[in-house]
């Protein structure tokens, strides 16, 4: 080898390797140092609420009656990869929703990763669950560790907990 080829070799190293360590500074720069600038934009982009949806207005005819309405409904999902026991589960689910249980069973056969249980569960159904769900959990002891409250505020966000904290 000549002397220039091992001058420009050397040469380029020194510059890859002094690219490479003003990359990694500036990375700790901005993961270590606190900055105004990028403190702000995380909160415009991290932090507010999802834009929400306004209602939908009603379907009148032209005397005014209303042809279609909007309703809000609760529906029951289940992730059927993450279900263990789904003869079991399907069993339950079924006996609170009035379903069929084969029926149940087959939707948590899927191979999807989301599947509806049930669409627009009533009042009923929705309470069934729900007081199953919290059963299952406190069963389980999870509602003392992540509650550490009791009565009706604690009721209302019982499952809100448990799921935000699984």
């Amino acid at each position: 080898m000549d002397k220039n080829f091992r001058i420009r070799l050397g040469v380029s190293y020194l510059c890859i390797a002094a690219l490479g360590t003003g990359v990694m500074v500036r990375a700790g720069v901005l993961m270590l140092m606190p900055s105004e600038r990028l403190e702000s934009a995380m909160n415009r982009q991290f932090r507010q609420e999802p834009p929400r949806m306004p209602r939908r207005g009603y379907m009148v005819d032209r005397n005014k009656e209303s042809i279609a309405v909007s309703m809000e409904v609760k529906s029951l999902f289940a992730n059927p990869g993450k279900i263990k026991n789904k003869q079991e589960v399907a069993e339950r689910l079924g006996k609170l929703l009035h379903m069929p249980v084969a029926q149940v069973k087959q939707k948590l056969k899927s191979d999807k990763g989301f599947t509806w249980i049930k669409r627009q569960l009533n009042q009923q159904e929705q309470e069934a669950v729900l007081k199953s769900v919290r059963a299952f959990f406190a069963k389980q002891r999870l509602d003392a560790e992540f509650l550490g409250e009791t009565g009706d505020a604690a009721e209302r966000t019982f499952v809100e907990n448990v799921q935000k904290y699984r």
